[in-house]
């Protein structure tokens, strides 16, 4: 994953996207603990919910397979699949603690 291209490809310096990735990671963080709460509950709707906001925060930042992992959770949860939606969260939880390993990794360079 090439920060400094996402920059580019979306017309900001990389100093402004760092400063949108770090929005971005925050946001993102929220929204799992509310899809995992949800989950927890069984609130589907509240599922379906954290997830579609984590589609298109990620979409937006040039994610699409986190935004496509987002979109499964999303559908599953509108299905009442809740095993599915946990299942999904996971990779979301997986790619997401990928993307935060990268920012770490540019910011110390």
């Amino acid at each position: 994953m090439d920060l400094k291209r996402l920059a580019r490809e979306r017309g900001f310096s990389y100093s402004e996207f760092s400063n949108l990735m770090d929005i971005f990671i925050d946001v993102t963080k929220k929204d799992i603990s509310l899809l995992e709460r949800a989950i927890q509950e069984n609130d589907m709707t509240a599922a379906g919910d954290a997830a579609h906001s984590l589609k298109g925060s990620a979409g937006n930042m040039g994610f699409p397979e986190l935004a496509k992992a987002a979109k499964s959770a999303e559908t599953y949860a509108k299905e009442g699949k809740s095993e599915l939606v946990k299942q999904a969260t996971m990779v979301i939880k997986e790619m997401f603690g990928s993307i935060v390993s990268t920012c770490r990794d540019m910011e110390s360079t």
